[in-house]
């Protein structure tokens, strides 16, 4: 495979990502009014972060500075209402950006 077959294969699965990105955030009420250019614009501003089983993705009272879209898994949110009294805890399960369990 010569340099400029390699260059055309690597824009295609470039490419291809893309759109499944910009079909993910199509199908998310928040942006399913957007144009794709529009999706495909702001596809360059996010970041795919895998997580791993238990890790601590944001801490209660971080201060924000990110949007986190979870496109699959299940996530537990844990809140502290006051300090003598029980923490809530709520159970998440995502696929391709749908709740299916809470």
């Amino acid at each position: 495979m010569n340099k400029h077959n390699y260059q055309k294969m690597l824009s295609k699965i470039e490419i291809k990502n893309q759109n499944k990105l910009v079909d993910f955030f199509h199908s998310l009420p928040y942006f399913s009014n957007w144009t794709r250019g529009g999706l495909l614009k702001l596809h360059y501003f996010f970041e795919k972060k895998p997580a791993i089983m238990n890790q601590q993705i944001v801490r209660e009272g971080d201060q924000s500075d990110r949007i986190i879209l979870i496109k699959r898994g299940e996530f537990e949110v844990r809140k502290h209402s006051n300090p003598f009294i029980e923490m809530k805890k709520n159970r998440v399960h995502i696929d391709a950006g749908k709740i299916l369990q809470y």
